[in-house]
């Protein structure tokens, strides 16, 4: 069962964390279409510490001059998954910042329509 869905903007997007320009710019792009689910499929660099995702993700300046990079949240849902560089710093920066972000408590999801 269940019914179809239309007008749903998913934005998707991986290997984002890195804290460049080109990132703000995926960022802002993703943010225009006002996606209602947006999801990090993984890689915050180097290495996913918390600060690390401060700045790469969380739009924390690295210092007064650098600003951070924000991750576009979804209207309705924003969702971060893990990738081998977030494995490498034992997930710390996605489960303690990353998590505290979207409100989530795991690394896995399933979404259905009604």
């Amino acid at each position: 069962g269940g019914s179809p869905v239309s007008d749903y903007v998913v934005a998707a997007i991986a290997d984002w964390g890195s804290g460049t320009c080109a990132a703000k710019v995926v960022g802002e792009i993703a943010a225009a279409d006002k996606p209602q689910m947006t999801i990090h499929m993984g890689d915050v660099y180097y290495v996913a510490t918390p600060e690390q995702y401060g700045t790469n993700l969380l739009g924390q300046p690295r210092t007064p001059h650098q600003p951070g990079i924000l991750f576009p949240k979804g209207e309705i849902i924003t969702f971060l998954q893990m990738g081998n560089h977030e494995l490498i710093s034992g997930c710390k920066g996605l489960y303690q910042n990353g998590f505290a972000y979207t409100g989530q408590q795991a690394t896995y999801a399933a979404w259905q329509t009604d």
